[in-house]
This record gives C-alpha cells, sequence and structure tokens, in this order.
C-alpha cells in the first residue's frame, strides 16, 4: 500500500489539513474569532391554531320566506292516496304487486275487506288493465289475504 493506514476510512477527517474550505459557515467563523459570540435565536414557530379556528365554519342560515304550499301532485291516485277495488294475483317476484299509475317502488298496503289481514307490497309492474280492479299482487302476497281459489277479493289500499 501507499503508506495510507487500514484506519483512515473510520478515522474522523480534519478539516484544517485539507486547507481553506469552500463553503462558509459564517456561525463557525464568528465563533471562532469572537469568544462572547452567541449564535442568533431560531426563527419562531407558527403559531398553534386549534382545529375548530383552522376550519372555517360555516356561513351562516338565511331565513328564506315561507312561500305558498306545495301543490297536490298531478297524478289523481297519487293526491287520494287510498282507493277500494278488487285485487287478483299473478306470477311475479314475492314482495311485489302492479298498479295502474302509482310510481314503481312505492310501498303499498293491502287490506282484505273481508277478513280484514293485510300486507305491504312494492309497485313494481303496470295494470290490472280488467274494470273494477284496482291492483295485481304476487302470488305469495294473495295467498296471505285469501285462499288462492278465490281469484278476486275486495280490498283497501293505501300508502
Amino acid at each position: 500500500m501507499s503508506g495510507s493506514n487500514s484506519n483512515d476510512a473510520t478515522a474522523p477527517k480534519s478539516t484544517a489539513a485539507k486547507g481553506p474550505a469552500t463553503e462558509f459557515d459564517v456561525g463557525a467563523m464568528v465563533a471562532a474569532a469572537s469568544p462572547f459570540y452567541v449564535p442568533p435565536p431560531p426563527p419562531p414557530s407558527p403559531p398553534v391554531v386549534a382545529l375548530s379556528e383552522a376550519i372555517p365554519s360555516p356561513p351562516p342560515a338565511v331565513a328564506v320566506p315561507a312561500g305558498p304550499p306545495m301543490p297536490p301532485p298531478a297524478n289523481k291516485a297519487t293526491r287520494r292516496r287510498r282507493e277500494k277495488g278488487l285485487a287478483s294475483w299473478y306470477q311475479i317476484y314475492n314482495g311485489t304487486c302492479a298498479h295502474k299509475t302509482l310510481p314503481k317502488g312505492t310501498l303499498v298496503r293491502v287490506v282484505n275487506v273481508a277478513n280484514k289481514k293485510e300486507l305491504v307490497c312494492r309497485v313494481a309492474d303496470r295494470g290490472p288493465y280488467l274494470e273494477g280492479r284496482i291492483i295485481d299482487l304476487d302470488l305469495e302476497g294473495f295467498k296471505q289475504l285469501a285462499d288462492r281459489s278465490e281469484g278476486v277479493i275486495d280490498v283497501h289500499i293505501n300508502w
């Protein structure tokens, strides 16, 4: 080896042996020149703000004057919210029914007038299209209200 020590890699390197520094550390130079040098304090940290202060609050609610009441829906069946007539059954998904005018998805309570049994079904189809019939129930729902052999029963519906 060319006169190098095996411990050179781990030994601390002296900056004095290298010659003049290329980067200036002003604080180190002033501290070396004056024994009374006190370094300046660090810059102040940003103020700590509570989370409730950091998030702006929503604007205050504005009172809106009440207008005229909403008009009733244009659909005559929806305005009444109840009907009386005949119910029949047909093959459709359990828990559903068919009505001529109610919006699909409307929950309807159906009451058998003869025995006061009732069920709730969801409008999923259109119909029935026979005179006097107001609702078509799925077969399982119809069986909850009456015997299947009756075919047609007198009901009250409301929604």
